[in-house]
Order: structure tokens, then sequence, then C-alpha cells
């Protein structure tokens, strides 16, 4: 297993986070692999990175940036910032793999806790995955792991290309993972996904929200969004 991280400043001042090899940071059948985890922090900012060449190779998740407290946990983290950042070519190659996630952000229940994640780019997502239920691969997901009542997501200004190189699972440019929990503000996205609908069995989707009647609870907003879906 590859557990080392590379991390230096590119030209323009930005922090990289894994070579330009493919699959440099993972590659454990057994354990999680990430470019920047920040669990339990309050008012964190992961700005101005590109994180790259992330890989999985069991069950386990694949995340480019992570934003991980416990939906369950009533202390307040504060705000935190996931913004300007370039996540890209993150990958599970396991038939029975994890999801595949660019930033996921998950906040906990106390209303002084939110995360703004803005001004983002992902693409370069996939997955060997072959359930095609739960998404396997997703650009942006919020609260996916349930909770934050309370709390607030804003997520602005972010472009987000899926475009799978082999898909037989189910992918989402965007996900909420409860229809409950946090209050989600999501404006001016590119939310494409441009997967081919006969890559495989799954479903490729722009948007997904866990709820069938509304996108989140009251005061909830999706506006001036750029949703896109191939072969509807």
């Amino acid at each position: 297993s590859r557990w080392h991280v590379v991390a230096l400043k590119d030209t323009g001042g930005r922090t990289v986070i894994g070579a330009a090899t493919p699959n440099d940071i993972g590659g454990s059948p057994f354990h999680v692999a990430f470019g920047v985890r920040a669990a339990a922090q309050s008012g964190v900012r992961i700005a101005d990175c590109e994180v790259r060449n992330v890989t999985g190779a069991g069950f386990a998740a694949v995340d480019g940036i992570l934003l991980d407290n416990s939906g369950t946990t009533t202390a307040s983290v504060g705000l935190a910032e996931i913004a300007r950042n370039r996540v890209h070519d993150l990958t599970n190659t396991s038939a029975t793999g994890g999801g595949v996630t660019g930033i996921r952000a998950n906040l906990t229940a106390n209303a002084a806790s939110s995360a703004r994640v803005y001004d983002n780019m992902v693409w370069g997502l996939s997955s060997a995955s072959a359930t095609s239920g739960a998404r396997r691969v997703v650009g942006i997901g919020v609260q996916t792991a349930g909770g934050g009542g309370g709390a607030a997501h804003e997520v602005d200004f972010n472009s987000v290309r899926l475009d799978l190189p082999r898909a037989p699972g189910a992918s989402a440019a965007f996900e909420a993972g409860t229809a409950t929990g946090p209050v989600r503000r999501v404006r001016n996205n590119a939310l494409v996904n441009a997967t081919a609908g006969a890559a495989g069995p799954g479903t490729h989707y722009a948007w997904v929200s866990a709820g069938s009647a509304a996108i989140g609870p009251p005061g909830s907003v999706s506006d001036r969004n750029v949703l896109f879906v191939s072969d509807l």
C-alpha cells in the first residue's frame, strides 16, 4: 500500500497533493484513500489545492477532499470552507469497490455549523464497481453520512464533469445524502454527467436528492445551476 503524500507548490502557488503518476496515493484493498481529510475540525479552510491520482482497490471509500464530521454530534464546528480546489483522477479498481467522491462534506447537528463549498473543479473520476443502486461515483456530496439537522451547506460556483470511461455502477455529479439534515443552498454550479447511458446497468445523474418531494429541509435552494446528463 502507498500511504505517502506528495505536497508541493506549483508555479501558481497551489498546493499539489499526489504526484503526476497515476495511482500515487492509496491502492489498498482494505483502507480508505483520500487526498485531504479534515476530521472534527473547527473553522477549517481547505483552499487552493490540487488533489490528484488517489486510488482505492476494495470496499473502502475514495475521497479527494473529505470534511468528516458526525451528523449525530451536536457540537459546533463553525464555518468550514472548501474553495478554489482542483480534484481529479480518483478511481476505485475493484468490482465491489466503495464510493469515489471528489468533494464530500458532512456537518454536525448544530445551527452554528456551516460549510461553504465554492469555486472548485472536479473531473476525471471513475470506478470499476458493478453496484447499480447507490451511486459509486459522486462529484460533490453533502451530508452523505446523514444527520446534521440545523446546519447549512452553501455550494456555489463549482464545476463538475463526470465522463466515466467504465461505468457499470451508478453516478451523480451532485448528491445530497439525506432528505432532512442541513439546509442546502446550491447555486450557480455546472453539474455535468456526460457518462454514456449505455456504459452499464447503472444510472447516471446530474443531481440526486434523498427525498422525492423536496431537495432538502425548508430554506433549501437550487438556483441558476446548469444540469446536464447525456442520453436523456
